[in-house]
């Protein structure tokens, strides 16, 4: 694959090396994102660290609803099923978040979170991002299921 890589980035048309690309891609969803497990992070479950980069954390301005933006046009929308079980576990914990904060109702997740749904706002102010929540949803586990606002 090297070789075939090398060649492609050198001029060489390789018609098939989407294809696989692409399969591979599916292949490392299915792999990743089953029923009854944790959503897809940054590190995957392949990260070899004790103390990952990021924490192996979930970053939900951008990166985790990334790793799931192929899952539907693969037809794997039962991989979407740990992303919208933790949403609605990141939702449950976020309201708690937004009434203590912010005295507001609804909820709310910033930057980045983790397995146990933190909501809170991480680093010394950078982790503020109180939209992040309602992109995830509304990007990623919208077209998967459409659900009430709480």
């Amino acid at each position: 694959l090297d070789a075939r890589l090398l060649r492609h980035a050198h001029g060489a048309p390789d018609p098939h090396l989407a294809v696989l690309a692409f399969q591979l891609g599916r292949y490392l969803t299915v792999a990743g994102s089953r029923p009854g497990t944790l959503p897809m992070n940054l590190q995957g479950i392949w990260n070899p660290h004790v103390q990952p980069p990021w924490n192996a954390n979930y970053t939900i301005n951008i990166n985790t609803e990334m790793n799931y933006w192929p899952t539907l046009v693969g037809d794997l929308a039962e991989c979407h099923e740990p992303l919208l079980t933790w949403l609605d576990r990141l939702a449950d914990a976020g309201t708690a978040t937004a009434r203590e904060l912010y005295g507001a109702r609804g909820w709310v997740a910033h930057h980045n979170s983790d397995p146990w749904c933190f909501s809170g706002p991480t680093g010394r102010g950078r982790g503020l991002g109180e939209l992040v929540g309602v992109a995830v949803r509304g990007r990623v586990a919208g077209p998967a299921r459409r659900r009430p606002p709480r």
